[in-house]
């Protein structure tokens, strides 16, 4: 019965590792959206007449103009690839800063320690990767945008952010193919609130007062809903596990109980002993507890040991079933402390019982038993 504890323990600091992941990843995800408001044009305008009539805009921290589009890849023996989103980011972007699988972003890795804007780069998602790849960093890959075809060099790799297959390219380049010089088609904003409903009013303000001006807007977005939808994918997931845990630990105490009891029937001679030489009630109490306590001691570190590889796996398995990376590994030490908690109480419960039998033993009762 004690085999349901350690169980239990093990999932129970696992699961909340696992949200603990989930939310470095999520946090991972949330660096390619550095911004507050995105907001997506009807079509191409030139950045400088979009920052002129953003000005008149009160609460806007920062704006970078960017272009979202479609690429397919030629490969080498004729065929295409399936349509993949292409995003083009400014030189110097502030609002989007991954984290690197592999190589460097489009110019230098977000450390500084890059080497420099290489023309026709282009940065790659692990998306692009699962669905080709041959791709390597380093390589180079043709890429039909727009109708025309060019030849790239792959600099880096990037995690999924949940959007599937994603290219990025530089603003630049992906002007100079297009023929949209100084034009974009997508604007993120900073403002100088951060929270949900500063976030929906700034994008309708942004939407009336662009569209008032003759720019078409297709659609608006804020991050506060993404980062939300993204937590939710792993918050549905993880309070199931909990759920599960909680019985496991219920039963487990109730296993407990059951294994106190037992040893308290097969220790009665011992306590009559006790009782002989002047032992207490609080005495007979104190050591019925204890050995509780130190069961659950017992179960607790067992729990903990087998949680690191349990949690390191469920992180990985978690990750490739539903964003096809491991999710950012986070180990639970609220988790450790909390279940500490938990189980030292469910310990001093669960021998309360048993223990309360121990102290009505009568030494009569106790030689009678056989």
């Amino acid at each position: 019965l004690l085999l349901v504890v350690f169980i239990g323990s093990c999932v129970f600091f696992s699961v909340l590792s696992e949200r603990d992941s989930g939310d470095a990843t999520v946090e991972n995800f949330m660096r390619f959206h550095g911004y507050d408001v995105s907001i997506e044009l009807g079509r191409s305008y030139r950045m400088a007449r979009l920052e002129e009539v953003m000005q008149q805009v009160p609460g806007v921290v920062e704006m970078e103009g960017w272009s979202e589009g479609g690429t397919t890849r030629q490969r080498p023996d004729g065929t295409e690839s399936d349509p993949m989103r292409l995003t083009a980011v400014p030189a110097g972007s502030t609002l989007v800063t991954p984290e690197m699988l592999e190589g460097d972003w489009l110019d230098g890795n977000p450390s500084g320690a890059g080497h420099g804007r290489v023309r026709n780069g282009i940065v790659i998602n692990s998306d692009v990767l699962d669905k080709e790849p041959d791709l390597r960093v380093g390589g180079e890959v043709v890429l039909d945008v727009g109708g025309r075809e060019a030849t790239y060099h792959v600099v880096g790799v990037v995690p999924t952010e949940s959007r599937g297959e994603v290219v990025y390219m530089s603003l630049q380049d992906y002007a100079y193919i297009t023929r949209t010089p100084g034009q974009v088609n997508r604007l993120q904003v900073v403002i100088e609130a951060h929270d949900g409903a500063a976030q929906d009013e700034a994008a309708r303000l942004f939407r009336e007062h662009l569209e008032g001006r003759g720019i078409e807007v297709s659609g608006t977005g804020t991050t506060q809903i993404m980062h939300t939808e993204n937590k939710l994918m792993f918050t549905v997931i993880v309070a199931f596990l909990l759920l599960m845990a909680g019985l496991l630990a219920a039963v487990g105490g109730l296993g407990l109980t059951t294994t106190m009891s037992i040893n308290v029937l097969e220790r009665v001679r011992e306590i009559g002993v006790l009782r002989a030489i002047g032992a207490s009630n609080a005495s007979v109490r104190e050591i019925v507890l204890v050995e509780g306590i130190i069961m659950g001691l017992i179960s607790w570190g067992v729990g903990l040991l087998l949680s690191v590889p349990t949690s390191i796996f469920m992180s990985e398995q978690l990750g490739l079933a539903l964003i096809k990376i491991p999710l950012a590994y986070q180990y639970s030490i609220l988790a450790a402390a909390l279940w500490f908690v938990v189980l030292q109480i469910v310990a001093t419960v669960a021998s309360l019982g048993p223990a309360r039998n121990a102290e009505r033993l009568t030494i009569r009762e106790v030689l009678a038993y056989e």
